[in-house]
């Protein structure tokens, strides 16, 4: 059954509760006198009332259809002095029936309902004095509530008491365990027929339930849920018994070992309250992290030109450099120049002149120098004889040159003419053989150098304007 409550608030909990303990009930303890049965390939079914046994009667059958053939026998007997023994040889199959269970295998007996209020924590105690050699073995238990039958095979029993808790049996439900009509214990033992030898039982039983935990667990509910609207809190309990296939007392609430269930629904929310007082100011918060950085802005307008600033200090004086021809002597053996710069001086020198190149192409003609005093005439030459006198006749074409008189002596030259422009350069002779010395220099320090190629340039200048004229 489902219970709906109202709540505002709730919480989760696993609570562990121990259950009260139930009360043994016997089935048999087999002290009520001596029976037997034994069958040989028939089946045998006998009832013996006693109330001592559960329900006032039990049913022993035996049933075999072969060990007549190898010559023995399907046993059961209970001995008046508290037992009961399962014996026999080849196929036997021996049964302890109460209740409804009474006549199920057939025969004419009929029993009557157990109505046992039973629970899925109860469990079934069989107590076991002698278990026959060639083992393991096992005992099949058998319980029947209304039509439905639910059995379990428990093996390998043990010497002393075997306890099965319900729970195990598959497939039994709850409401099966509060109502049980019959009950029957089964084995086969094939040891003989040798009484002591058998498999011998003391009693069968209901006992009380194994101490187990009885388990809480709280589901939170949302809201749309079909059973409660607002929301709330599903509250599921049972025992840790592992029924329907779980595993007993591993502290988890199974489905199947639910036995309650109750719904606690939330309310309808309530009207809004009046908005309370505004409270104090709170404290200022800590600084956030930095942002990242912003785009980068638009160019700003062009600022106003600024004031001239002060004229630096005037920088140190420079160096100069004084520039002479030098003979040849001591210093350049070839002469050349030297340079003087700071109280240094350096000598560049001539080197000794090279082979002479291939000629140039000519220059151009510079202009005519001026006219030199006129020669002495020389003497005039001789005269040809007279040609005959021609008709007159149109002038003929005039008559080759007569040969030039003997030139006389060369007069003195006249004075040299202004120098004419200077002509094309030719074009670069090979390369001289290389001279004895070449130039040196001495002690002229960094800031010189510079200086120092500027006057050999321009006395390389000079000795090709003196090669030219």
């Amino acid at each position: 059954m489902t219970k709906q409550y109202s709540l505002r608030a709730f919480c989760t909990v696993v609570i562990l509760l121990l259950p009260g303990l139930g009360k043994a009930q016997v089935i048999d303890s087999f002290n009520d006198g001596a029976q037997s049965v034994a069958a040989c390939g028939t089946n045998v079914f006998q009832t013996f009332a006693s109330s001592t046994i559960l329900g006032g009667r039990r049913e022993l059958a035996a049933r075999d259809a072969q060990s007549c053939v190898f010559g023995g026998q399907a046993r059961v007997t209970t001995y008046s002095s508290g037992t009961a023994e399962f014996f026999g040889a080849s196929a036997p199959e021996d049964w302890l029936l109460y209740g409804t269970e009474i006549g199920s295998l057939g025969g004419t007996n009929v029993g009557s309902p157990l109505n046992l209020a039973r629970t899925i924590n109860h469990t079934i105690r069989i107590d076991i004095v002698n278990i026959p050699a060639g083992g393991p073995h096992g005992v099949t238990v058998r319980l029947r509530s209304g039509s439905s039958t639910r059995s379990i095979y428990w093996a390998p029993v043990v010497l002393g008491t075997n306890i099965i808790p319900l729970s195990e049996f598959p497939g039994l439900t709850v409401a099966e365990a509060a109502d049980i009509d019959g009950i029957s214990f089964q084995t086969y033992i094939n040891v003989g027929n040798t009484v002591g030898t058998g498999m011998i039982f003391s009693e069968f039983r209901f006992d009380a339930p194994i101490p187990r935990s009885s388990l809480i667990t709280q589901t939170a509910l949302p809201v749309g849920n079909a059973s409660c609207p607002n929301g709330g809190v599903r509250i599921e309990s049972g025992v840790d018994n592992g029924f329907g296939a779980g595993t007993p007392d591993d502290g988890i609430l199974h489905a199947n070992e639910v036995t309650a269930t109750s719904n606690v629904c939330n309310g309808v929310a309530g009207a809004t309250g009046a908005a309370g007082a505004t409270g104090a100011t709170g404290a200022t918060g800590a600084a956030g992290a930095t942002g990242a950085a912003g785009a980068t802005g638009a160019a700003g307008a062009t600022g106003a030109t600024g004031a001239t600033g002060a004229a630096g200090a005037t920088g140190p004086a420079g160096e100069s450099v004084i520039g002479a021809s030098e003979p040849a002597g001591a210093n350049c053996a070839t002469g050349g120049a030297s340079y003087l710069s700071g109280g240094v001086t350096i000598y560049v020198c001539n080197g000794a002149a090279g082979a002479a190149g291939m000629s140039g192409s000519a220059g151009a003609t510079g202009p005519a120098g001026a006219t030199g005093p006129a020669g002495a005439t020389g003497p005039a030459g001789a005269t040809g004889p007279a040609g005959a006198a021609g008709v007159d006749g149109s002038a003929g074409p005039a008559g080759p040159a007569g040969e030039a008189g003997v030139g006389g002596p060369a007069g003195p030259a006249g004075p040299a003419g202004p120098v004419g422009p200077v002509g094309p350069g030719g074009p670069v002779g090979p390369a001289g053989s290389a001279a004895a010395s070449g130039c040196s220099a001495v002690g002229a320090p960094a800031s010189s150098w510079g200086m120092i190629l500027v006057g050999l340039g321009l006395f390389v200048m000079r000795r090709s304007r003196s090669r030219l004229a």
